[in-house]
């Protein structure tokens, strides 16, 4: 367990999972962190699918996983 998780009390360790995420979404504007047994991402995107398939990759590093991810429409669009 790292340092960050032993400091508050995480039981999830949420470097790997951040890892896996920059490399599987490069560019993407979110954060993971973690509380207790609970994976938080948060952020902001412009491709409606990613935030499901984020939510997807953390699942397989814990079982419980918040997705407040925001879909950034006017990126989306072209503004």
């Amino acid at each position: 367990m790292d340092a960050e998780a032993r400091a508050n009390g995480i039981t999830v360790v949420i470097e790997p999972l951040r890892r896996q995420v920059k490399e599987l979404f490069p560019g993407a504007k979110v954060t993971v962190t973690g509380a207790g047994e609970l994976v938080i991402l948060s952020g902001e995107v412009s491709d409606v699918r990613i935030p499901d398939r984020m939510v997807e990759v953390a699942r397989l590093h814990a079982r419980q996983v918040a997705n407040l991810i925001a879909r950034h429409v006017a990126d989306a669009l072209g503004f």
